[in-house]
């Protein structure tokens, strides 16, 4: 499936709802414009996905919507998720790396195309245990102890769920580099790389290594996760950061294309997992 398919609408949780309701309250989007007061043109881009209501313009369009009760929490929810923010390293880990993760397992699962690159470390949502559990405990080198580390590394494995819902365009690339970086040990990268062999052969999400000898044009300087054409998250060594400015999003997006290019997937990375393992194994 192509990283850029979308139909005329977004399909992510947000835009189907927004649309759904209009629709069962016979509003055209000029109409429902008018009613809110807010241009056709936005109300077409909340329902296309490639922007993100305000917490006003959400409660403003589900009352126009008389959307029930728990229809009108549900989108409130999915708009608080999105709002636009970076957060220091440090806060996260030290403050709520756990709600961190959930809040962004609820974005993952309210989102139709999920799309990552990581270019040190092997993508959160096809970690094992121990590989997530080497990765938080660096948290101390940023001069914040992550706490609940259990609770932490079980927040992230429950991220996870979303790799086996059928329905989603998942699309999860690495570069080689970042399987080279051995995390703790030769076992916990062993493990780790089996297990994206395996994801390799799943009809539900495609796993991408960008081989070292691939020549490339391209340099991105830290790892990003995009959420349909709605958000892009993107972590440095000192913040994280969610954007949901178009122009933003869209200048991952045209990245992720050209990385996608780089990258080989199926039986082909699992011949570079099946590789990198054999080289650990000559570390035992």
């Amino acid at each position: 499936m192509s990283t850029t398919e979308q139909g005329g609408g977004g399909r992510d949780e947000l835009s189907r709802l927004l649309r759904q309701l209009r629709k069962d309250a016979e509003l055209s989007g000029v109409q429902a414009g008018k009613l809110a007061g807010i241009s056709q043109s936005k109300i077409s881009r909340f329902e296309a996905g490639i922007y993100v209501p305000s917490l006003e313009e959400i409660k403003t369009l589900a009352r126009i919507y008389d959307a029930p009760g728990d229809t009108r929490r549900r989108l409130v929810e999915l708009v608080a998720d999105l709002q636009q923010e970076t957060t220091p390293a440090r806060v996260v880990l030290s403050r709520g790396a756990a709600s961190f993760q959930a809040r962004v397992g609820r974005i993952e699962r309210a989102s139709q195309q999920i799309r990552t690159f990581s270019p040190t470390v092997v993508p959160g949502l096809l970690q094992t245990e121990t590989y997530a559990r080497a990765i938080f405990a660096a948290g101390d080198l940023l001069g914040a102890s992550v706490g609940d580390v259990d609770a932490v590394v079980r927040e992230r494995l429950n991220r996870q769920e979303v790799l086996e819902e059928p329905g989603r365009s998942l699309t999860l690339l690495m570069s080689e580099g970042a399987l080279c970086w051995q995390a703790h040990s030769p076992e916990v990268m062993i493990e780790q790389l089996e297990r994206l062999a395996q994801l390799t052969k799943s009809p539900l999400v495609r796993v991408g290594v960008i081989p070292w000898t691939v020549p490339v044009r391209v340099f991105p300087l830290h790892g990003f996760d995009l959420y349909d054409r709605r958000a892009v998250m993107v972590g440095t060594e000192t913040a994280t950061a969610l954007m949901t400015e178009p122009a933003d999003v869209q200048a991952y997006d045209r990245l992720f294309v050209e990385l996608e290019k780089l990258a080989v997937f199926g039986g082909t990375a699992a011949g570079v997992f099946a590789g990198q393992a054999e080289e650990y194994r000559g570390l035992l």
